[in-house]
């Protein structure tokens, strides 16, 4: 205590300041680490939740493009059109399982893996609706294939595009 009273009130505040100085700083990189833990935490937990949603927004994207393909070639009476869009129907099958197979393992919660459920038996309806369209049309049979598409395809299309939107929801 005899080192204070011996120094001069500039050194002394001199000596505060550079403790206070120094509690500030311990401080400012305790904070700096806390906001990195918490930032790497809220990244681990978004992760998940956010690729499902980019997912199944990317799927509903891709099943929006083929229902709109699909109305295009029933309601076509260009015969040649079938097979104009069959590369990309395939592509878009094939992006679709895809898709539905990697969003399968991310399913977590009860309620997401009920309304894959129920989107897997809706997309069933559609696919064999889509599949009896393009049949049709490729057989020349464009009556029934107006009519499928009114009858089936149109219902089964709507289901499996409210279905994906519930599970983005």
């Amino acid at each position: 205590m005899h080192f204070f009273a011996n120094m001069n009130i500039g050194k002394r505040l001199n000596l505060g300041f550079a403790l206070v100085l120094c509690c500030a700083m311990g401080v400012i990189a305790l904070c700096i680490w806390r906001l990195h833990v918490v930032a790497d935490t809220t990244q681990s937990m978004m992760q998940q939740p956010l690729a499902k949603e980019r997912l199944v927004s990317d799927w509903y994207r891709t099943i929006h493009t083929s229902v709109r393909r699909t109305t295009a070639i029933a309601k076509s009476s260009d015969p040649s059109l079938g097979a104009f869009f069959a590369e990309d129907a395939a592509t878009a099958t094939k992006l679709s399982n895809g898709q539905q197979k990697e969003l399968e393992s991310l399913l977590s919660s009860d309620k997401e893996k009920a309304l894959f459920s129920q989107l897997t038996a809706v997309r069933k309806k559609y696919i064999a609706a889509r599949d009896a369209i393009s049949k049709a049309k490729t057989e020349g049979r464009v009556e029934d294939a107006a009519r499928l598409l009114e009858q089936d395809f149109a219902m089964a299309a709507k289901g499996y595009l409210d279905s994906l939107q519930q599970l983005l929801d």
